[in-house]
């Protein structure tokens, strides 16, 4: 009977282990991704306020390999797929827009404006997960 009781118990604390483990994992926050992404959001608005100082180069290689980094480290299959929209040539936000620029194609000052709207709420939002994932990491319990 003793031995029954143990290997419950035992069960029990690994069952523990493993969802704290679990937890853990999931809600990793990453300083250096908020970082990063913060910086990015500042080097696009940087860009798309004078395209014409040809950076869209330099820029498209920092949004890859941000991409890249949140696609090896990020557990968030949210975050992961938000910079694969931004980044996406062939999408509707940020990558279809350094594709354009790249080109040479014409775009009107009022699209570039209302782009850089919808771009600045894309980065809001991937900035708003992380720093949420990071203070779900650092907060503690209510005293009671």
């Amino acid at each position: 009977m003793n031995s029954a009781l143990y290997r419950t118990g035992l069960v029990f604390v690994l069952f523990l282990s493993l969802s704290s483990l679990s937890c853990r994992m999931i809600a990793k926050g990453d300083s250096t991704a908020l970082q990063n992404t913060q910086n990015l959001k500042k080097e696009t608005d940087s860009v798309l306020q004078n395209p014409a100082a040809n950076t869209e180069t330099q820029l498209q290689s920092d949004l890859k390999t941000q991409e890249v980094y949140v696609a090896k480290t990020s557990s968030n299959d949210l975050i992961v797929r938000q910079w694969q929209i931004l980044d996406n040539p062939q999408g509707h936000s940020l990558g279809q827009l350094l594709a354009k620029l790249q080109s040479g194609a014409a775009i009107s000052k009022v699209e570039l404006q209302n782009r850089q709207n919808l771009i600045d709420q894309e980065f809001d939002q991937i900035i708003e997960l992380e720093q949420d994932k990071i203070t779900r990491l650092t907060a503690t319990p209510a005293a009671n």
